[in-house]
């Protein structure tokens, strides 16, 4: 059975104290791991390398349907809403406004072009 170094407390959230540094300096509350390691009971773990997932760019087939009518559009995006978005700004851009006021409301799907 493992047993607490007797310098460390136990705090009703189920987190743990100790004093590392003194008792005129503040605590150390954490994990039993991190305040093990403020003690010196433990050595520090090796920090693992962080993944970072790439975001390929990719094709999107953006289709705008407004009263009845679709119309699609390539658009080369991170993400289908990033490929939405980029379609909202050329449709507005071609109406030559920010917004399509009066006109019937449009809708806008995305879905990933297939690679011939």
């Amino acid at each position: 059975m493992n047993h607490l170094d007797p310098r460390i407390g136990t705090l009703n959230s189920g987190k743990f104290y100790a004093f590392a540094h003194g008792y005129d300096k503040p605590e150390t509350i954490g994990s039993l791991e991190e305040v093990e390691i403020a003690l010196g009971l433990r050595t520090a773990p090796a920090k693992p390398a962080k993944m970072v997932a790439k975001r390929e760019y990719r094709d999107y087939v953006v289709t705008m349907t407004q009263g009845g009518e679709d119309t699609e559009t390539v658009e080369f995006a991170k993400s289908a809403a990033q490929a939405i978005s980029k379609a909202r700004q050329f449709w507005n851009a071609q109406d030559g406004r920010t917004r399509s006021v009066g006109l019937l409301p449009r809708s806008f799907r995305a879905r990933v072009a297939r690679s011939e």
